[in-house]
C-alpha cells in the first residue's frame, strides 16, 4: 500500500510559519529556529512517513549536511507522536510510530548562536534541507 509522508522539521516550523520555507518542486528548503538550555539534549527535528492506517511507512533518512559549531548532533530511529500530522493523517497524532529524530546539544558552559543544516529524504519522494538557527541560553 502506498502510503503518506509527512515531515516534522522542527516544532517552530509547523507551529509558527514565521520561519522562511520555500519550495521547488518536491525538494523544500526551511529556516526556524528554537532555544535549547546549555548542554541539555534537545529535539530540533523529527520525521515520519505514514500509511493511512496511522502504520508506519518506512523511516526517513535525516542527514546533517553542516555540523553545529558549538555542540553536537545525534541522529536516531525511535517511536514519535506524529504531532503535527494533517487532513486524513491527523487522526494519527496520538499513534506512536517509527520515525528519525536529531537532537542538539551544546558544549558545556556555552551559550550563544549555533546552527544546523539537515536534509531529509523521503523513500516515496521529496527532500527537505532545513536550517535551524538555535539560541543556547543559561
Amino acid at each position: 500500500m502506498r502510503g503518506f509522508s509527512c515531515a516534522l522539521l522542527s516544532v517552530a516550523v509547523c507551529v509558527s510559519l514565521s520561519s522562511c520555507v520555500t519550495t521547488q518542486g518536491s525538494h523544500l528548503h526551511a529556516q526556524n529556529g528554537i532555544t535549547a538550555v546549555s548542554g541539555e539534549r534537545t529535539k530540533i527535528a523529527q520525521a515520519w512517513h505514514l500509511n493511512p492506517d496511522c502504520t508506519a511507512d518506512g523511516v526517513p533518512n535525516i542527514r546533517i549536511l553542516q555540523e553545529p559549531q558549538h555542540g553536537s548532533v545525534n541522529v536516531v530511529t525511535e517511536p514519535v507522536y506524529p504531532l503535527f500530522a494533517r487532513g486524513v493523517l491527523a487522526k494519527c497524532r496520538t499513534k506512536k510510530v517509527r520515525g528519525t529524530v536529531v537532537y542538539y546539544t551544546s558544549a558545556p558552559h556555552y551559550l550563544g548562536p549555533d546552527r544546523v543544516r539537515t536534509r531529509s529524504s523521503f523513500q516515496m519522494g521529496g527532500v527537505a534541507d532545513v536550517v535551524t538557527k538555535i539560541n543556547v541560553v543559561k
